[in-house]
């Protein structure tokens, strides 16, 4: 379809040809119009009845997307949000996964909550890497918690050396 650069704004409209347009400049425009009609039927369908019910009054692609991205933003609804703190609160590393990938994961749903009233505080992430370490990394995790209050770059730090 290549509808995407209509959609994100990225490709711009082109100005109606008149007579003295040539002939690949009417093609240039009709394509254009082409991928932004067909760019907002699948926006359109690709939404269930309750969904569309809320854009039905936008025509313009780009609007749409817009409007769809506002809605399923999950850093724009308290619900979506609050799937983020969930989808923290249960991650927990895997045997096959190093303990500085796992610490990115959580850091990232750390980082999207940001200025929000569902941040995750440094001392609820330390909690969590302590609660969920895995098994021969808890002496580490021990002396870790007798050591005080330490940043999360100490805590990553100190158990990638007791991984390797």
């Amino acid at each position: 379809m290549k509808a995407d650069k209509v959609v994100t704004l990225t490709e711009e409209e082109l100005p109606t040809p008149n007579n003295q347009s040539s002939q690949s400049m009417r093609a240039r425009f009709d394509d254009f119009h082409m991928r932004r009609r067909k760019a907002k039927m699948a926006l359109r369908f690709s939404c269930i009845t309750d969904i569309a019910m809320h854009i039905r009054e936008l025509s313009d692609p780009a609007e749409l997307w817009e409007a769809l991205q506002t809605m399923f933003d999950n850093t724009a609804t308290h619900l979506g949000r609050s799937a983020i703190v969930t989808k923290f609160h249960n991650a927990q590393p895997s045997v096959t996964e190093s303990i500085v990938s796992y610490i990115t994961h959580l850091q990232a749903f750390r980082r999207q909550l940001v200025g929000t009233p569902e941040a995750i505080s440094e001392q609820t992430f330390r909690a969590h890497i302590y609660r969920y370490v895995l098994d021969y990394l808890k002496m580490t995790v021990a002396i870790l918690k007798r050591t005080g209050t330490l940043t999360i770059e100490d805590i990553t730090i100190a158990l990638k050396e007791t991984e390797a």
